[in-house]
């Protein structure tokens, strides 16, 4: 199977939802990147009309929102001409949601993946009948996402932009002289070196070395900060998200519930109660594992592309 996908070169993004599922991806079906710094430069074209007959694919997907009040963000031109089913994946549903389903809609979209469950029912009651909403929660590759079996030299991990919340944590925790913080800040979102920059790997490697991660999610969505920290046993202090259930995300069972009140009380015990820690660091690395890896997730995906392309 060919599939062809269409978006900005994220090869030094930060973000890298979509790297790790398009790398995952290629493990089952011959992808073809296309859009700035994937080749647009060369072919200058937009007309996805002549892109499909440059390539031939089986099945398109557009990364992220795109249309034409998106900035240096192309406009796909004739997608709706092209009879190759098309998937498009949102990673912010706040943004733009009456456009986004008119842009499904003018553009004859197939099935949008939706990574958090509540952003879903918007869409689903805003565009055609025959629009497939599914949903499709983010993913970590278990080669970078795992426990390096490093010390646990730090106490709790408050990492990336530090929302009002997120700011509070961090204020409180390193005042705390009984505590030892790991504090740095998101990285630029693109242009960084992925060899020196903390993301992927060396993020990884960094909540690896800390017993506890901490951060809050604004929304309530299952932001990938869940999967990273739990994927690399690390205990994982958060709100619940929306969607838990589904996710099998179980407060005091894989993770734990905090917020503005209790969250140190909640780091002092867990600190102190390093056996009970650990019990729940494992069953959050359990749960990545059986449910939410990079692997599986492609694999979903390719099941849905075969129905699609009426391929077996």
């Amino acid at each position: 199977m060919k599939v062809l996908w269409l978006g900005l070169n994220d090869d030094t993004k930060v973000g890298s939802q979509h790297f790790y599922l398009r790398e995952a991806l290629k493990e089952h079906a011959k992808v073809q990147c296309y859009g700035p710094g994937w080749g647009l430069d060369k072919h200058k074209t937009l007309d996805i009309s002549k892109i499909v007959k440059m390539f031939n694919p089986d099945a398109i997907f557009i990364q992220g929102y795109w249309s034409s009040t998106t900035g240096h963000r192309p406009p796909w031109k004739n997608l709706d001409k092209v009879s190759v089913p098309k998937i498009s994946m949102f990673s912010d549903p706040h943004n733009s949601p009456k456009h986004r389903s008119e842009w499904i809609v003018d553009n004859k979209i197939d099935v949008s993946f939706h990574p958090y469950k509540n952003a879903m029912d918007f869409v689903k009651s805003n565009t055609h009948k025959e629009h497939q909403v599914k949903f499709m929660p983010w993913s970590v590759p278990t080669d970078i996402f795992k426990d390096y079996k490093f010390e646990r030299k730090y106490d709790v991990a408050v990492l990336g932009n530090l929302y009002p919340l997120r700011k509070h944590f961090y204020n409180v925790l390193r005042e705390q002289n009984d505590l030892k913080i790991f504090h740095r800040p998101r990285p630029s979102q693109w242009e960084s070196d992925p060899k020196t920059a903390l993301m992927r790997g060396n993020y990884a490697k960094a909540i690896a070395r800390c017993k506890m991660f901490i951060f809050d999610t604004k929304r309530k969505y299952a932001v990938l900060k869940y999967f990273e920290s739990m994927g690399c046993k690390t205990l994982t202090l958060a709100d619940i998200p929306m969607g838990a259930e589904e996710l099998h995300f179980v407060p005091g069972v894989n993770f734990v519930a905090v917020d503005r009140n209790n969250f140190l009380k909640v780091v002092r015990y867990f600190k102190s109660h390093e056996e009970e820690r650990l019990q729940i660091a494992q069953r959050g690395y359990e749960t990545i594992r059986k449910y939410h890896t990079s692997e599986i997730r492609a694999k979903q995906f390719y099941n849905l592309l075969k129905k699609l392309t009426g391929m077996k």
